[in-house]
């Protein structure tokens, strides 16, 4: 990723699967890039989200302006300025959490994780 670069990384859904959102979320944070989170109701899948991350030598203050002033110039089937906003906004506590971990190749909490929440079938 170049240092101007953002990428968005697919990373589960946040109210199905909280905990592996969030450790998705603090493994970038980790990996030295800066995040922020965004979810949408996907029809098939419920309520799905994304991180934007960058490299943290950005500016946070700054990426957060820009997408504040958010200007599309290309077409849109669904998407608007407004709705890419409201995508960025959480409800109380969604983004709490007591864990710290973080998934590494020697540490996978991921998985673990993911297969123990409410998505399981018992």
């Amino acid at each position: 990723l170049s240092v101007h670069g953002l990428m968005a990384v697919q990373a589960t859904s946040p109210y199905f699967a909280k905990e592996s959102f969030l450790c998705i979320g603090r493994t970038l944070t980790a990996a030295g890039f800066s995040t922020l989170p965004f979810h949408e109701n996907v029809p098939s899948f419920g309520d799905w989200g994304w991180y934007l991350a960058w490299s943290a030598e950005l500016d946070y203050a700054k990426v957060r302006k820009r997408i504040e002033n958010v200007e599309f110039t290309v077409p849109t089937r669904f998407l608007t300025e407004e709705r890419f906003k409201a995508e960025m906004t959480f409800g109380k506590g969604m983004l709490d959490s007591e864990r710290t971990s973080v998934n590494t190749v020697m540490n996978p909490v991921l998985l673990s994780i993911y297969n123990n929440e409410c998505w399981r079938m018992n």
